[in-house]
């Protein structure tokens, strides 16, 4: 019985073999895997000053409505989501007893809400009717190392680091 073998017999056929294991070598060694530490400093660079500073910011559309945190500068933001209830447009008044980042207390935390899938849900936060709003940012919640580091850093009481 003969082994069946793999190896192209052309010299052609040979050469596109190589090019292409050459071009998929390249490829993957390329790819930049993209690390997020739980840390503020991190999140903001990677989620918060990218995704969320075209509106949040002062003139801009979530300014316009009423909501008022500014995601253009690291300090303000995180002084803005650590000081800051929730207000403005969310679906329901029922929300404004929640603060946007409650240090080690995701599950109180309405950044977490619209951020992390599994965290957005009706009652959130235990307040009767909260369902935090995603209607902007439909289809994109954090990614999942997103998540995980936004998750990690609240939980470790959301330090300015």
């Amino acid at each position: 019985m003969t082994k069946p073998s793999f190896r192209p017999k052309s010299p052609l056929a040979r050469l596109a073999t190589c090019a292409l294991f050459l071009t998929v070598l390249l490829f993957t060694a390329c790819q930049k895997q993209e690390s997020i530490e739980p840390t503020f400093s991190s999140i903001w660079e990677h989620r918060l000053s990218k995704s969320c500073a075209n509106c949040h910011q002062p003139g801009a559309q979530a300014d316009q409505a009423n909501v008022h945190i500014d995601f253009r500068d690291k300090l303000a933001a995180y002084n803005g989501l650590l000081a800051s209830y929730v207000k403005g447009l969310t679906g329901s008044t029922t929300c404004n007893s929640v603060k946007l980042v409650t240090g080690g207390f995701p599950e109180q935390s309405y950044l977490v809400g619209i951020l992390v899938s599994a965290y957005n849900k009706n009652n959130f936060a235990g307040q009767i009717g909260c369902q935090p709003i995603n209607d902007h940012i439909e289809g994109q919640y954090a990614s999942p190392a997103e998540q995980e580091a936004i998750l990690n850093w609240i939980l470790s009481g959301a330090p300015y680091n």
